[in-house]
């Protein structure tokens, strides 16, 4: 699945990726399921690392790729828009996401996120300071856009100018 599909989902679920709403009737689908995600991991049988570091990893990964759409918005920040894409990307990517079960995947989304580490809260800061300076124009909105740019870049670790 591609991260793109995987955040529609996230934004469109009822549940919101913290808790479903209307839960599953007992045994009715369960049994399958549990059926379906051991055979996935018997076809595959390596390792997985652990499912809180996925599950930040896959959350981190969300919120990067959304922070990207939020700057989409205007054609000034195609470059942090793409430097943030790209890293939401290998963050989803890194982890062999795309070839996890999808049932895991619904079950890790159907918990709480957990915190976002530090560097993610200052790329959403960022990525705010970039949009408003953008809507504000002027001098000092084009100097607000290029401080959040440079910090932007700077985190993702990506060196291209703004």
């Amino acid at each position: 699945m591609s991260l793109a599909r995987l955040v529609a989902f996230v934004e469109d679920s009822p549940w919101c990726g913290t808790a479903l709403v209307h839960p599953a009737h007992p045994g009715r689908l369960e049994r399958p399921l549990a059926f379906q995600v051991v055979n996935e991991v018997a076809l595959n049988p390596q390792p997985l690392p652990p499912h809180s570091e996925i599950a930040a990893r896959l959350w981190q990964a969300i919120r990067l790729h959304q922070y990207a759409h939020m700057l989409a918005t205007d054609k000034r920040n195609v470059a942090l828009e793409e430097s943030l894409s790209q890293a939401a990307v290998r963050i989803y990517d890194d982890w062999d996401m795309p070839n996890l079960p999808w049932m895991i995947v619904l079950r890790w989304l159907g918990r709480p996120p957990p915190p976002p580490p530090p560097w993610l809260e200052v790329i959403g800061q960022a990525a705010a300071i970039a949009m408003i300076g953008t809507r504000m124009g002027g001098d000092f909105g084009e100097q607000l856009r290029s401080a959040a740019s440079a910090v932007i870049l700077e985190r993702v670790g990506t060196h291209a100018a703004s």
